[in-house]
């Protein structure tokens, strides 16, 4: 395989799983912010306002810097936590 066809699935890959993180999760979040803060989950007990401010800024923003490779690790780290703590939520 080529570099460049390397270079293209990557990048695919980075927009299609960030897009799908963005649009059903972080953009609704992001809309809805004032309606969703009073009965968000807080299971950080850090309050339900900075658990959904941390969920927005993990789906959404970090997201975009995902899909443009600007600093993907440290972009990638919050969304691993959210994503940890979403599965411990979940399935307990």
């Amino acid at each position: 395989m080529d570099k460049l066809s390397t270079d293209l699935g990557i990048l695919f890959l980075r927009v299609a799983s960030g897009l799908m993180m963005i649009f059903p999760h972080g953009w609704s979040k992001l809309v809805n912010f004032g309606a969703k803060m009073g009965g968000f989950p807080d299971p950080l007990g850090i309050g339900p306002t900075a658990s959904l401010t941390g969920a927005v800024f993990t789906e959404f923003f970090c997201q975009i810097l995902i899909i443009l490779g600007i600093k993907t690790r440290w972009a990638s780290l919050p969304l691993l936590f959210t994503m940890l703590v979403a599965t411990f939520m979940v399935h307990g």
